[in-house]
């Protein structure tokens, strides 16, 4: 919500309330509802430079939380569009109307999406693939909570397959290397499949097309993630990352294998607020449309990984990763 407010009695409340401790702000503020209180809040700002008249995009601007976040002179442009950030919420996207005199633009954060899953431990894999599931999930909802995407594990359900059921033993070597592929609704037929979330199966060995391996894993579309009983933690991730609608990053500048897109990787712990975005926003995105279809109502758009009018960039960042050269060229 976008509303204008008066200079001068803008000035006078907001000065009044430095007589408690807090600065007096001048310029467009943003206030935000429902933030957590222990976390920094991060906003990408896009509109027209009230100074010098040239438009912006996605301009980085941080904040505690329970304050006004100043975010400077902003005028109607091109692209008007507010992003918020923060830990243990959902990213929100606004499209304020920024205008020649100073607004207060409100938004109201959600709590973050939880995210269930159906686990389904095949038989016939050679390590204990039980305890590995839980720990590929535990990282992954890890990974979403250190950086700020908006997401956290639901509840995990497995789903149950008697141990001495023959029909899965064709798929724990699996192959599949495309999505949609007939091997994996094939999986899915002998092995079971649970509707509204996605399916999760552990097998031996996965094969996506450079040769079988227990370390790798697959995003086969259909809400369906296959992975090797070798397999990191961080890889579940990544192959969640596919599901919603993210790709490798593999010889783009600005990311290495520090990001949890890089395509092989001991090392995967990043994402950019470039990346969260499209998880959130992307209609095809496993988050906003099928099967768990989190944001009805609210602002969708496809981005790709290409730079658009419509998207930040893919490796716009609110915090710098920084841990390598690459990470801190592109720092905000």
């Amino acid at each position: 919500m976008t509303r204008p407010i008066g200079g001068l009695r803008l000035a006078a409340a907001l000065c009044i309330a430095a007589l408690a401790g807090a600065p007096c702000l001048a310029g467009d503020v943003v206030l935000v509802e429902d933030a957590s209180a222990s976390a920094e809040i991060g906003t990408l700002v896009s509109g027209r430079d009230g100074a010098t008249g040239l438009d912006f995009k996605d301009r980085a601007i941080t904040g505690p939380a329970g304050r006004a976040i100043e975010v400077g002179d902003v005028h109607g442009g091109d692209t008007n569009r507010l992003l918020v950030f923060q830990k243990e919420r959902a990213v929100a996207i606004e499209y304020p109307e920024w205008k020649v005199t100073d607004v207060e633009v409100r938004v109201k954060l959600s709590t973050e999406f939880g995210i269930p899953v159906c686990v389904w431990l095949v038989p016939g894999t050679t390590t204990p693939a039980f305890n590995r599931s839980v720990i590929a999930a535990a990282v992954m909802g890890t990974v979403w909570r250190d950086e700020n995407a908006g997401l956290k594990l639901g509840t995990i359900r497995f789903g149950e397959i008697a141990k001495t059921d023959t029909s899965a033993t064709p798929y724990v070597n699996f192959k599949c290397t495309k999505v949609g592929c007939r091997e994996a609704e094939n999986l899915r037929k002998a092995v079971g499949f649970t509707p509204a979330m996605v399916n999760i199966y552990f097998v031996d060995m996965v094969d996506y097309g450079a040769g079988m391996s227990r370390g790798n894993a697959v995003w086969c579309g259909d809400d369906t993630i296959v992975l090797g009983s070798m397999t990191t933690g961080t890889l579940l991730a990544h192959e969640f990352g596919h599901a919603a609608m993210l790709g490798h990053v593999d010889g783009m500048s600005c990311f290495d294998e520090t990001n949890v897109m890089h395509s092989s990787s001991d090392t995967r712990a990043y994402l950019t607020e470039g990346q969260t975005f499209r998880m959130h926003a992307d209609p095809a995105s496993v988050i906003s449309g099928e099967p768990y279809e989190l944001r009805p109502g609210l602002p969708l758009v496809s981005c790709g990984d290409l730079p658009s009018a419509g998207c930040p960039e893919l490796h716009k960042r609110i915090w710098t990763d920084c841990v390598t050269s690459v990470d801190c060229v592109c720092a905000p």
